[in-house]
This record gives structure tokens, C-alpha cells and sequence, in this order.
């Protein structure tokens, strides 16, 4: 399997999340998560994660949601999403972007994805 990343996945999500954790130990711990959940969409691209449901970004794409720490407290939600989709045909696995979830702030990670142009 082939992945793209959405180029500004790399120029803007990450050192968006690393500015918001404030201590490399944390942005570090944060990078092995992402990676682990990139692995297990590819495992299972079609069946891992859940599609998104609102526009514009629905139907195309699903969500992986994760957390941010290796070790969560016990009934902690995941604060974490990676939003991506998956060409069946290309068998292509296009990152379309991460962020935290942050609901009803001008920060949330589907507030910054939505106006992001789609791959």
C-alpha cells in the first residue's frame, strides 16, 4: 500500500500540535501514537476508523480516533484525530490531516480540515 499525506499535513497540522504541547517529551509521545494509528489504518484501511458523517468532508473520508499519551487514564476519550481515505482501486492511503478535537472551538481539528482543499 502507497500513502500520500495532504501537504499540509506536515507544514501545518504537525507544528500546530507541537506549539500546542509546549514540551518535545509530549510532541514525541504524540508522534509514536500517530504512527501506531497510521499502522493500524493500514492493517485494515476499509474497516479501521469510522466515516465522518457532516460535509464536506463526509462521505468520503473516515476518522481514526486516538489518543495523544501511551498510557491514557482509564475512561479518558480519545483527544486525538487523524482524518483520512482509502482508494480501493490505487490501493492509496491519503492522510488528510490530524488535529486534537477540541468540539465547538474555532481550533477543533474538523473547523481546520473542512476548508482544507480534499486529495
Amino acid at each position: 500500500m502507497r500513502r500520500v499525506d495532504h501537504e499540509k499535513f506536515f507544514d501545518m497540522d504537525l507544528p500546530r500540535i507541537e506549539s500546542e504541547f509546549q514540551n518535545e517529551e509530549r510532541f514525541v509521545e504524540f508522534l509514536f501514537c500517530l504512527d501506531k494509528a497510521i499502522h493500524e489504518i493500514m492493517r485494515d484501511p476499509a474497516n479501521e476508523g469510522a466515516p465522518l458523517v457532516r460535509p464536506p468532508l463526509a462521505p468520503t473520508y473516515r476518522k481514526k480516533k486516538f489518543h495523544s499519551v501511551l498510557t491514557p487514564k482509564h475512561g479518558v476519550k480519545a483527544d486525538m484525530r487523524l482524518v483520512y481515505r482509502y482508494d480501493t482501486e490505487h490501493d492509496v492511503l491519503y492522510v488528510f490531516g490530524v488535529g486534537i478535537r477540541k468540539p465547538h472551538a474555532s481550533e477543533d481539528v474538523y473547523e481546520i480540515l473542512n476548508p482544507r482543499d480534499q486529495i
